[in-house]
Parts: structure tokens; C-alpha cells; sequence
């Protein structure tokens, strides 16, 4: 599959976007003056070998955007500085789902290397057609600022939302627990893990360029101070949640266990009432010969079998009322 690009070159006054440029020509245009921003999509292996010829970017850099698990990460090199961010989306599918983003940050330009297909940066774009002097006039580090702000934006919704769905399981144990409940926490459980394997490592990068002023300039420092505090909003949300989810498996042993305690608890009192039945059942069951003296005379009385089953009655009202007055039922 072919490599899509898009180049962005851009300064106070003027801006012009490219969309039908090789990456040759692309990276010529960055090596100028005005501020060029490259964002390159799904890069053959001749592109990252011109890549390594023209931008001197390390080969060790390159073998890392080629592997999609990379942890978040800031490493400089003598001509740029190689920034791994990581955007979290919803999936239907895996609950939740993480893409890598390669940086590549240089003096007068920025590469990206695997943009998310829906846009994520697009807002970015809109503000540097709109002209705002801020990041019109700033450099590469203010623009891989903007970039990182936006990949960490995306963390907050789904971590609340993740918050909304464990509030609504919880209430969903309470009401009538079901085995499916059991699978929807650990559901959870293994979508916080895979957010907290991301989010953990992001905050350190942030913090980790917030002490590297030769890569972002004094200036830009306030604004990934900003970021660092959404990130450890979302870091701290994240074990919040971990938490909740523990206390949602205590809730389902409990609610199970409670459950199970009320069936046994019915059949004990059933089996209990049925005890003294059983017995009478049993006795008046035995095969004595009736003819002869002593074998059971009181089955020849008048009315013998209604009258059974009026002790057996009155036997188990007496048992339930018992039950009822020492408060097992």
C-alpha cells in the first residue's frame, strides 16, 4: 500500500498545504526557513531509508515506528528528539483501544508518523489556517506541544465514561446479580490495565520534556505543564477506577454468596418442616400385620387419614410460626 502525506508549511504570514508532493520534495520544503510540518501515513521501507538519509533521523528511532507497542517515550538524539505519544478510543470490540504516534521533532520542523485515521490533529490544522498568532508564530516544540495535547484529550472521556459504566454495573449487582456481571468486571479490569500501561508512561514522558529546555523552549513549558496535569487527572482517574473494580468483585461474592445463603436457608426450613412429616409418613408406612394384637390399632380409627393429615398441618403452621417468632424467615 502506497504512503499517503501531507506537508504544512507555515510562518506569521502564510501557510500552504501539499497533499500531491513526494517525500523527497516534502522534506526539502522543511529543511526551509518557514516552519514545515510532515505528517506521513503507513511509510514504505524506501521512506524511512530517505528518512534517515535526509532528516538523520537514528535507525534505532525507526525500528521503534515500525513496532506499533511502543510505551510512550522522549528520546534526543544530536539533530532531533524522537517523541512516542499514545491516543486512547473506545472499541467495540477490544473496549478499548490505543494507537501509536511517532514524532520526530527537529529545528524548523516536525514529522509525524501514523496520524489516526479519524482526524485527531485536524483541529490543530483549523487553528493554523485560522492564523492564530500563538502557534503561527512559535516553533516545532509549540506544534508537537499541540499534537501531544491532543492525544492526551482523548483520555478523560473514556476514562469517565469507563467511571458512568462501573456506577451502572454496581447497580446492576445490587438489583439481581447475574453471572454476566462477572464477566462485565473483568471486562473493566482488563480495559483499566491496558489504560494504565499507557497512561503511566505518558505522564513520565510529559514530565520528562517539561525538564528538557534545549527540545522545548522555555516558553512552551507552561502549556506542557497543562498537559501533564490532564494526564495525571486521567493517571489518577484510572486507579480510581482499578479500585471501584475491586470493590465490584467483592460486591458480586458477597451478592452471590448472600444468594446462595437464601437458597440454602429455604431448603433447610423446607426440609425442617417436612422432618417431623417424614417421620409420621415412615411410621404409618410399615407393613404390621393389623389382625394381630399391638400393629398399629389407630389405623382402624374413624376418620384416621383426615386426621394425619390435620396433625401434619397443624405441624407445619406450628414450625412456621415458630420460624416466624425466632425471626429465620
Amino acid at each position: 500500500m502506497a504512503s499517503r502525506l501531507r506537508l504544512i508549511v507555515y510562518d506569521k504570514e502564510t501557510i500552504e498545504e501539499h497533499e500531491d508532493v513526494s517525500l523527497a520534495a516534502a522534506v526539502e520544503r522543511a529543511k526551509e526557513p518557514t516552519m514545515g510540518w510532515i505528517v506521513l501515513e503507513e511509510p514504505s521501507e524506501e521512506d524511512y531509508a530517505l528518512l534517515e538519509a535526509e532528516l538523520e533521523l537514528h535507525p534505532l528511532a525507526l525500528e521503534d515506528c515500525r513496532n506499533e507497542r511502543q510505551r510512550p517515550k522522549v528520546e534526543e538524539y544530536s539533530t532531533n528528539t524522537y517523541i512516542v505519544v499514545r491516543s486512547i478510543e473506545p472499541d467495540e470490540e477490544e473496549g478499548v483501544r490505543s494507537r501509536q504516534i511517532n514524532m520526530f521533532l527537529g529545528r524548523g520542523w516536525l514529522l509525524v508518523i501514523g496520524e489516526r485515521p479519524d482526524g485527531l490533529f485536524d483541529g490543530v490544522r483549523d487553528r493554523l489556517r485560522r492564523g492564530r498568532q500563538r502557534i503561527r508564530s512559535s516553533g516545532s516544540d509549540y506544534l508537537a506541544y499541540t499534537l501531544i495535547d491532543a492525544a492526551v484529550d482523548t483520555y478523560l472521556p473514556v476514562v469517565q465514561e469507563m467511571g458512568e459504566r462501573i456506577e451502572v454495573l454496581e447497580d446492576a449487582i445490587f438489583d439481581d446479580v447475574h453471572k454476566e456481571h462477572l464477566e462485565e468486571v473483568q471486562a473493566l479490569k482488563l480495559d483499566l490495565r491496558r489504560m494504565r500501561r499507557h497512561i503511566r508512561p505518558m505522564k513520565d514522558a510529559v514530565a520528562y520534556m517539561l525538564r528538557d529546555e534545549t527540545t522545548f523552549k522555555r516558553g512552551t513549558q507552561p502549556f506542557l505543564r497543562d498537559v501533564l496535569d490532564h494526564t495525571a487527572q486521567a493517571a489518577d482517574l484510572v486507579e480510581s477506577h482499578r479500585d471501584a473494580t475491586s470493590h465490584l468483585m467483592d460486591l458480586y461474592l458477597t451478592m452471590v454468596s448472600n444468594r446462595t445463603n437464601d437458597i440454602m436457608k429455604t431448603l433447610t426450613l423446607v426440609a425442617t418442616i417436612f422432618i417431623p412429616l417424614s417421620f409420621f409418613a415412615g411410621v404409618y408406612g410399615m407393613n404390621f400385620d393389623t389382625a394381630l394384637p399391638g400393629n398399629m390399632p389407630e389405623l382402624h380409627m374413624p376418620y384416621g387419614y383426615v386426621g394425619f393429615w390435620a396433625v401434619a398441618l397443624l405441624i407445619g403452621i406450628g414450625n412456621l410460626v415458630y420460624f416466624r417468632h425466632r425471626g429465620w424467615i
